[in-house]
């Protein structure tokens, strides 16, 4: 047996393990240590609009001793997606100066100006959600109940 040819093979042998290990590592770290850039995006929907509407037009008359009478409200959302709805002012308004708004309390208090009723929910997409009860509404017994007879009480909701 030839020794010088024996050690050659073994060199060989050895080197191509070596060889290969290296690569592979090589390899390996060449996957991992990939670069790249893109772009991408993504659209906001755009805020839709509630469409608030009331129980009111079936209220009994207001007026002197008559009790409060409760306030059903219904929020609509015709748009395609949920919309968040932290609170509904209400606004009042007699269009008569010698009846104003003040002449009504709304939940027990006598009205002096927007009154906003929390609500914090959402109104999911193409749903009609009911507000049972959200507020009341009485006249308050102010020394000339008469200035108000027959006055048609202007009521206006809003969303801020």
């Amino acid at each position: 047996m030839n020794i010088k040819k024996h050690i050659t093979k073994k060199v060989i042998g050895i080197g191509l393990v070596a060889g290969l290990v290296l690569g592979a590592g090589g390899a390996a770290f060449a996957y991992l240590s990939g670069t790249g850039s893109g772009t991408g995006g993504a659209v906001t929907a755009t805020a839709g609009s509630i469409n608030i509407t009331d129980n009111s037009s079936g209220l009994a008359d207001l007026g002197p001793g008559v009790a409060a009478q409760n306030v059903t409200l219904y929020l609509g959302n015709p748009s395609g997606t949920s919309l968040y709805v932290p609170t509904v002012t209400v606004t009042l308004n007699t269009g008569n100066p010698s009846c104003t708004a003040s002449n009504y309390e709304i939940n027990g208090t006598q009205y002096t100006g927007p009154v906003a009723l929390p609500y914090g929910a959402e109104v999911a997409a193409g749903v009609t959600a009911t507000w049972t009860n959200a507020y009341n509404i009485a006249f308050d017994d102010l020394p000339t109940p008469q200035a108000c007879s027959g006055v048609a009480v202007g009521i206006a909701y809003s969303i801020p």
